[in-house]
């Protein structure tokens, strides 16, 4: 039986406690251990994450590649697995001597598709924000929601997850399997540079009689950029913006309606349009807080929960009468500072009205307080709809895709394997294409 394995890069530092407050009221559900063959309707855990940014982790793959300690994005790098055996729980993957980088995975028996996602988070963020915290078999695991969802639908697609090495691929023997990378703010820019990269130093494009670079063998088979359209390029253009490489994989942009990479994607889509390479984008508007806004995305929060946390909100002046926020709850130097601003101290003021809250239980709910406001923040909504396309080499119909596979409420995915992979129900906010 072919098995399904998660895998994941961890930086053994200590782990958080409790992770979620348990209080009453309101009272919050038991952690369980997450499970791929569970049949029922019961959640995935998902607990939130403590936000530490691991500067000085060395994660082996880019190290690898480019012959230095990796500086800011900490990049986690993700490779589906085939792991035959009967090996369950988290487990070593690959024996490392690197006392910051511990390679885990976790198995289930599930059928698993032919294709490799990698996982690249972005600045500040970690590897351990993929993969729900389990108190015996994943100490370190911190799952931040979005993060967490991205996982969930790769695996109920027939896809295994991982962070790890990239000699992972050959260790397993999924070295001829398309791989595709899913890469979140400057992860996702290093995604996108990555098959200039490759080019140069390992392709055509190195020197006559050079030795292809540590990175031979790894080949990228297409690329969901979450909120990453960088500045200047990604090495995929020549001086006067036109394509420059000999082949590029079908790239998808996951864009934020207020972020900055809505301007500058739909010029990079059609210079790789024009070079023949299949390019979209998927526009994610600002989101409205209802009652049930955080506990629809946020496994571990209760619908009393979210009620009251809403209420919150709109009680210090943050929403609007329709639910959208006022201001930007982002920059903490501006939020900090800004008293004519409704976001004014707007995480303290909460905090003050909902002690509960205070500890790591906090940082989930700041994530998906960024994904209303609309301007950077990394989403789960779109993946298994991106998968898809990626699938069909970027020859399908996107926004019928969207349509039939946009998740509406993340806090219901689970792992659990089925036809068509992550089909949970459609209507989120309608996502919108540039014309083409």
């Amino acid at each position: 039986m072919a098995k399904a394995s998660i895998i994941a890069g961890m930086a053994p530092d200590t782990p958080p406690e409790g992770m979620m407050p348990v209080e009453s009221p309101p009272q919050l559900g038991l952690w369980h251990r997450p499970s791929c063959k569970r049949k029922d309707n019961s959640r995935l855990s998902a607990p939130t994450a403590h936000g530490r940014a691991v500067n000085k982790v060395k994660h082996h793959v880019w190290a690898d590649i480019k012959h230095s300690r990796l500086s800011p994005p900490n990049a986690a790098f993700a490779q589906l697995a085939l792991e035959h055996g009967q090996q369950h729980g988290l487990k070593k993957a690959l024996p490392h001597d690197d006392q910051f980088f511990r390679p885990l995975y976790q198995t289930c028996e599930e059928t698993v598709g032919h294709y490799s996602n990698v996982l690249i988070h972005g600045c500040g963020r970690e590897a351990r924000s993929f993969f729900p915290y389990d108190p015996v078999n994943c100490p370190e695991c911190t799952g931040l929601p979005e993060h967490v969802a991205q996982a969930k639908q790769a695996l109920a697609r027939g896809y295994a997850v991982a962070a790890t090495v990239v000699d992972f691929l050959s260790n397993h023997s999924l070295a001829g399997l398309p791989v595709f990378f899913h890469g979140f703010s400057s992860g996702g820019t290093m995604s996108l540079k990555l098959p200039g990269y490759l080019h140069d130093c390992c392709g055509e494009g190195r020197e006559e009689g050079e030795a292809p670079g540590p990175g031979a063998g790894l080949r990228i088979d297409g690329i969901v950029s979450v909120d990453a359209a960088p500045e200047g390029g990604f090495g995929a253009e020549d001086e006067e913006g036109r394509f420059k490489l000999p082949s590029f994989p079908p790239t998808l942009f996951v864009v934020m309606e207020r972020g900055k990479s809505r301007q500058r994607a739909p010029p990079q889509i059609e210079m790789l349009q024009d070079g023949g390479v299949p390019a979209e984008m998927i526009v994610s508007p600002p989101r409205a807080v209802g009652p049930t806004f955080f506990s629809d995305r946020i496994p571990t929060m209760s619908r009393r929960q979210s009620e009251a946390l809403a209420g919150a909100l709109r009680q210090i002046g943050l929403l609007d009468a329709q639910g959208y926020l006022l201001a930007s709850p982002m920059d903490p130097g501006f939020v900090n500072t800004n008293t004519s601003s409704e976001a004014y101290q707007w995480g303290s003021r909460v905090q003050a009205l909902l002690p509960w809250l205070a500890g790591e239980a906090w940082d989930a709910v700041v994530q998906e307080v960024w994904v209303a406001w609309g301007e950077h923040e990394n989403l789960g909504d779109y993946v298994t709809a991106s998968l898809a396309w990626l699938e069909a080499q970027g020859d399908a119909d996107l926004p019928a895709l969207l349509q039939a596979l946009t998740v509406e409420k993340l806090a219901q995915l689970t792992a659990e394997r089925r036809p068509g992979g992550g089909g949970a129900p459609a209507g989120a906010p309608s996502p919108s294409q540039p014309p083409r």
